[in-house]
């Protein structure tokens, strides 16, 4: 994408804007969230820090929220820049998405596109593990506020997004239980004792992914620690309250 039409693409969505209405903004989301893909697969930083900043300008108006999590393109953009090889890209990736999961009815979803991205991590793109595990850290922590913001509450848990949110935790608490019993069978094959050594570890893990693994299950335990017990590791160690 040249400067050319990186700046005739924001005359655009100033006119676009300026329409108002549901229809402007999903004509708005759709359009910048096809330029973020295309600059994070060519790594330009530029284009991509001002489609998510139009992003993050533009939530505040209208249904964009909504039109946000209802277009697929959504998760496709965030897997391309949470797995670009730059760390400035990455880092504008967590931003944003801690700042789209303060709406209620956005976090269960994030979260759950996150996860998708994280189950497609693998020791070849392990690059991006830091800001993709800071990203849902700071997402659960979030639904944590949420939840204690919503304990004298009379809302049901359905209505903002709570019931969701719990339902992401436990998909979350199964598969790092299943990714660390993995690892730890391994290392007990490999070095007689449980342990974390290179030659321990699966072909498609490495001690970064898994210690991205140890600091969400540590999250998931500060803020919901019911979520962990049903899952292997749950079952097969004790869980200290």
């Amino acid at each position: 994408i040249s400067k050319l039409h990186e700046v005739e693409f924001f005359h655009m969505i100033g006119r676009i804007q300026s329409m108002g209405g549901s229809d402007g903004d999903a004509t708005i989301v759709s359009t910048v969230l096809n330029v973020a893909s295309t600059a994070a697969t060519s790594e330009s930083f530029d284009i991509v820090q001002d489609s998510l900043n139009t992003l993050t300008y533009l939530l505040d108006l209208g249904n964009v929220v909504a039109q946000l999590i209802g277009n697929p393109q959504s998760v496709v953009m965030l897997g391309k820049i949470f797995l670009s090889k730059s760390k400035k890209i990455r880092t504008m990736a967590t931003e944003f998405v801690v700042c789209l999961g303060k709406a209620p009815q956005a976090l269960s979803i994030i979260i759950k596109w996150l996860l998708t991205i994280v189950e497609s991590v693998t020791a070849d793109n392990e690059h991006c593990v830091p800001e993709l595990f800071e990203a849902l850290k700071s997402l659960l922590m979030n639904s944590n506020s949420n939840s204690n913001s919503n304990d004298n509450s009379d809302d049901n848990s359905d209505d903002n997004g709570l019931t969701l949110i719990s339902r992401e935790r436990s998909s979350l608490a199964a598969m790092i239980s299943n990714r660390l019993m993995h690892v730890q069978s391994e290392s007990v094959g490999a070095v007689g004792a449980v342990g974390v050594v290179d030659s321990g570890l699966p072909v498609n893990f490495n001690q970064e992914i898994l210690l991205g693994y140890l600091q969400l299950l540590h999250c998931l335990i500060v803020v919901d620690v019911d979520c962990l017990e049903a899952t292997q590791f749950g079952t097969k160690f004790t869980l200290i309250r």
